[in-house]
């Protein structure tokens, strides 16, 4: 369908020249409208990682990214806010949005329960997941998209992976660090540092111009709150955004 776009990945642990040759963390993300498609698959040696048994009732918590976790990052291109989300094989999840870098973290309203799909087969974990995109996000918008992923050892050793690192830590919230572009849908526009849809006559902050009603299925940001600024160090295991973890 017009707009959609899949992005195959192999994720390197930081510190490494290359892929780890005990591990392969690899997979697909794409979007088809309004839908966020992610595909994980970790190979290899995985009798050596941690992996938390299947929850029976999996629920959205804190801290996922204390043990073995796979992630994903995004933003509208352009602007600063952003989001991430953490699976766990368990099958634990959680959406958070941030207003800029570690600034404002805050769980993303609107989601109750989505439905990830894990797997492990012959020596291969597979973990699938489509999630609606939050609504503050038009269609039309493309998006800059980050991987990730933490894992955890049988000794407790955690190591984390990432298209790239380019800092001096792992960093999974730099910007620099979300290599890949998912286009949005036709017919999308910037006004005043903010994605319409064409023919929407709504400007900015969600007030349309005198005179005029918003039309049916134009966008409208959601209210913003103030952002809470992170209290902690920023190092990957120390800083996450507001106090919540590693990246």
């Amino acid at each position: 369908m017009p707009g959609t776009l899949r992005h195959g990945f192999e994720l390197r642990p930081f510190g490494a020249d290359g892929p780890s040759s005990d591990l392969r963390l690899e997979g697909e993300v794409s979007r088809e409208g309004d839908l966020l498609r992610l595909r994980y698959r970790l190979s290899g040696a995985i009798e050596t990682v941690q992996l938390p048994p299947a929850a029976a009732s999996p629920t959205r918590r804190d801290g996922l990214w204390t043990t073995t976790c796979f992630e994903c990052f995004w933003g509208v291109e352009g602007e600063r806010p952003y989001w991430e989300l953490n699976l766990s094989p368990a099958g634990h999840w959680n959406l958070y949005r941030l207003e800029a870098y570690r600034l404002g973290l805050r769980p993303e309203s609107g989601y109750d329960k989505p439905l990830l799909r894990v797997s492990r087969e012959d020596g291969v974990l597979s973990m699938e997941l489509d999630l609606p995109l939050p609504a503050p996000i038009p269609p039309e918008a493309p998006l800059q998209v980050a991987i990730a992923g933490v894992i955890e050892d049988r000794h407790g050793q955690l190591s984390y992976w990432a298209l790239a690192h380019p800092g001096a830590e792992p960093d999974f919230h730099r910007r620099d660090a979300f290599l890949l572009r998912l286009p949005g849908r036709p017919g999308g526009f910037r006004r005043r540092g903010r994605w319409l849809r064409r023919g929407s006559c709504c400007a900015p902050g969600g007030r349309c111009a005198p005179g005029r009603s918003p039309g049916r299925g134009r966008w409208r940001p959601a209210p913003r709150t103030p952002p809470a600024a992170s209290s902690g160090p920023r190092g990957c295991g120390r800083g996450r955004g507001a106090g919540t973890g590693p990246g």
